[in-house]
């Protein structure tokens, strides 16, 4: 992949987006990004940006792909994916206990850490409970604390935690002797809490599957269940509001977010009064104010927001292949003719061996490299002069 990244770093297109990351309270239309070709820009501001990007995808789909490309040229821990509280929008009271304690684990990384964020508008439209609510309610418990298991008992019942015989999943505790094992919403391995007495003896995590001892710990807190507090009034912003100051948006269609956005408020004012609550989603108004009180760059037609610049990248998505290899060698040799760079993604090592077996007779007429590093979708670049192929 270096030679698409070398070309970008000598593209006038993209010195233009890279310009606009360093700029304070800016906006940019882009057009004619496809496919992977989104993501392999996105990814070479990212190494030259020192902001924060919260990329909104059109749907839950896309920001999954977008993710996997991603990892593919960042650390992995310095991307997150910002998923839903919901399993399903015509109920909300269908918890995902697992997706909540991501959204908790997003929230809660330090904020001078520089890092991308994906996420889709399910997940944008819910209002976020603030971290000092959450650390409000949470119980730290340290080695030697002198504290009973009646009332850890107690505090968990508290938090609307449920008593199990063996926990598996966020939200869940059981008690056996001296021992309380608990799965707090703010860590991906449960604790298990051991006791002398009435003094805490010895505090770790374990791993579920096989119940072996993870890390010692000194000191763990345990987060209550977010979902009830969010069912108790405890939310107040929005996410893009519980992000650092200096992040930057990316929406790949800002109508279908705001129509989502201003559909699920709507509906939801209808029902409200069954829930016996106010407002857990944003609003129309309140999304588009977020939106313009921050950067952000709009990869799509719009009448919401206005934008300062526009921009346009020629690329074309790839050609239907249809798995036939002859299309496929006469494709390279045009490009090839033309100077454009062929890069073949390959899903694994032997795909590309296999790949490379099959274009070995016309290599010396093909201009053309395979790598293995699978990719959502691939595209053809016109300015860069580079056809990625999957």
């Amino acid at each position: 992949m270096k030679d698409i990244f070398k070309s970008l770093e000598i593209d006038d297109s993209q010195k233009v987006i890279n310009n606009f990351f360093n700029e304070v309270r800016s906006s940019i239309n882009i057009k004619g990004l496809v496919g992977s070709g989104l993501t392999f820009r996105l990814a070479w501001s990212y190494k030259l940006t020192p902001r924060n990007i919260l990329l909104i995808a059109e749907n839950i789909e896309l920001a999954q792909f977008y993710l996997h490309d991603l990892e593919t040229f960042i650390p992995k821990n310095n991307i997150y994916f910002f998923p839903s509280s919901f399993n399903s929008f015509k109920n909300i009271e269908d918890i995902n206990n697992e997706n909540v304690l991501t959204r908790n684990e997003v929230l809660s990384e330090k904020k001078h850490k520089k890092r991308i964020i994906i996420t889709y508008p399910e997940a944008v439209s819910e209002k976020i409970i603030s971290k000092k609510i959450i650390e409000n309610k949470t119980q730290k418990i340290s080695k030697g604390d002198k504290l009973s298991i009646e009332f850890i008992n107690e505090i968990l019942f508290e938090y609307e935690f449920e008593r199990v015989d063996f926990v598996s999943k966020p939200g869940e505790f059981s008690v056996r002797g001296g021992i309380i094992d608990v799965f707090s919403f703010s860590n991906q391995h449960p604790y298990r809490i051991e006791f002398y007495d009435d003094i805490i003896d010895s505090l770790r995590t374990f791993n579920v599957q096989n119940q072996l001892s993870v890390e010692n710990c000194e000191t763990i807190k345990i987060s209550p269940n977010i979902s009830k507090l969010f069912f108790n009034n405890y939310h107040s912003n929005s996410l893009i509001k519980s992000l650092p100051a200096d992040n930057f948006c990316i929406i790949e269609n800002l109508e279908v977010l705001i129509d989502f956005i201003d559909k699920n408020y709507n509906e939801f004012e209808i029902k409200k009064q069954d829930y016996k609550t106010k407002d857990y989603f944003i609003s129309k108004d309140e999304i588009i104010e977020d939106i313009k009180t921050n950067s952000f760059i709009s990869l799509s037609n719009n009448n919401f927001l206005k934008t300062s610049f526009n921009l346009k990248i020629d690329q074309n998505p790839q050609p239907s292949f249809n798995k036939k290899f002859d299309l496929i060698i006469n494709y390279l040799k045009i490009n090839s003719k033309k100077k454009i760079k062929n890069i073949i993604c390959a899903s694994t090592k032997e795909q590309g061996k296999r790949i490379e077996n099959v274009f070995e007779q016309y290599k010396q007429n093909l201009n053309y490299d395979i790598v293995c590093s699978p990719i959502f979708q691939g595209f053809e670049d016109k300015q860069l002069k580079i056809a990625i192929l999957t």
